[in-house]
């Protein structure tokens, strides 16, 4: 949300949101992946990490917003209710 590049491991779906702007680490190989991830960043210039860092917010504040949310929750919720069937 601060606009700022992210550099995250592919956990807990972070992936689907950040897309090809996030900038990935490998979970099985933590220490030696961070270590390559950290000087590929440091060697990435200013205005391709604001870029990264803009389409994301700009991705979550679209995307990921309350009504967006509530609209995905309200149709998963419609699905689980018709794919119940009746009791009896």
């Amino acid at each position: 949300m601060t606009g700022k590049a992210v550099v995250s491991t592919k956990a807990c779906g972070v992936e689907h949101v950040l897309r090809e702007d996030g900038i990935y680490i490998d979970f099985n190989d933590l220490e030696r992946s961070l270590s390559s991830k950290i000087r590929e960043v440091s060697d990435m210039d200013r205005s391709g990490l604001e870029r990264r860092g803009s389409r994301g917010r700009q991705r979550i504040v679209t995307e990921y917003n309350w009504d967006a949310q509530a609209r995905r929750m309200v149709a998963f919720l419609e699905g689980v209710t018709k794919s119940r069937s009746p009791v009896g």
